[in-house]
């Protein structure tokens, strides 16, 4: 919880940065939401990359308006590490082992060959 506000406290440039940093993290949390704004359906394409990228751009000029170009950056990738737990992209995909304690799906089929007729067993792998 934030500490109690002091009425008389001056506003500092500390408090432009956290201000600043927590509209570049807001903005960058709702993307989803912009991507859905009416208007902006014939340049969605392709994930909305491009919306991203118009976003990121817009949040840099904000920054270096306030002498602080470096906090979308910090916050792209903070963005990026807390819901891939990794450096940024999709997150990696877990491979599942087939048939884990289950059954052999493999099957031993032998054929005899006699005179008249063929004869074909099938058995399980486990046998």
């Amino acid at each position: 919880m934030p500490a109690a506000a002091s009425p008389s406290a001056k506003w500092t440039p500390e408090h432009d940065t956290a201000l600043l940093r927590a509209v570049v993290a807001t903005v960058l949390a709702n993307r989803r939401n912009i991507y859905a704004t009416t208007g902006l359906e014939d340049v969605a394409g392709n994930g909305g990359s491009r919306i991203n990228q118009k976003i990121q751009q817009m949040l840099k000029k904000l920054a270096a308006a306030q002498g602080r170009p470096d906090i979308v950056d910090d916050e792209v990738a903070a963005n990026s590490t807390a819901r891939g737990g990794g450096a940024g992209g999709a997150p990696k995909k877990v491979k599942k082992e087939k048939n884990a304690g289950g059954p052999s799906k493999k099957r031993k089929v032998k054929v005899e060959d006699s005179d008249d007729d063929i004869k074909v067993k099938v058995s399980d792998d486990d046998e």
